[in-house]
């Protein structure tokens, strides 16, 4: 959620961190560095910064859950009919 939210300002800073190391590093490591990146982007956020994006994740999951209670308690067939 907070990568998603703040993915513009996150990517810039990133951007030139990859650039400064990736000599050193395999292209596959470039996924493993994002998330560290993001966990520490994520580490230095006020708490109310942290506690608006988790309020925002909360919101999301329950509309997601409401949803897929309302697609499930509508489905009427059999199991072999529902494809997902």
């Amino acid at each position: 959620m907070y990568s998603e939210l703040n993915k513009e300002k996150t990517k810039a800073t990133f951007d030139l961190l990859w650039e400064a190391i990736k000599v050193s590093m395999t292209p596959s490591k470039r996924l493993q560095l994002w998330n560290e990146h993001m966990r520490a982007c994520w580490e230095k956020e006020t708490p109310e910064v942290r506690d608006e994006v988790m309020k925002q994740r909360d919101e999301d999951h329950n509309k997601a859950i409401t949803d897929w209670k309302n697609s499930k308690a509508s489905f009427t067939g059999s199991p072999e009919g529902l494809n997902q």
